[in-house]
């Protein structure tokens, strides 16, 4: 079984940032360190595909964009 490697890292956040993060990784069950790290690793390593980066551009100009999908 592969075991990561973690660091400690401290970061100055805003105290009310701090306590929004608390509230929503409460409302998950999860630690306040468990969910930034969620958010972060989400953050870093998911992009997103062709047809939802089309799909992000059509809701920020509120106009429709051909994904040529066939459908």
């Amino acid at each position: 079984m592969d075991i990561a490697l973690k660091k400690n890292q401290s970061f100055r956040l805003p105290v009310e940032l701090i306590e929004k993060l608390k509230t929503l990784a409460k409302r998950q069950n999860r630690s306040l360190n468990n969910y930034v790290e969620t958010l972060l690793l989400d953050a870093a390593y998911h992009e997103p595909n062709a047809i939802t980066i089309k799909a992000m551009e059509e809701v920020k100009s509120n106009t429709k964009v051909d994904d040529g999908l066939i459908r």
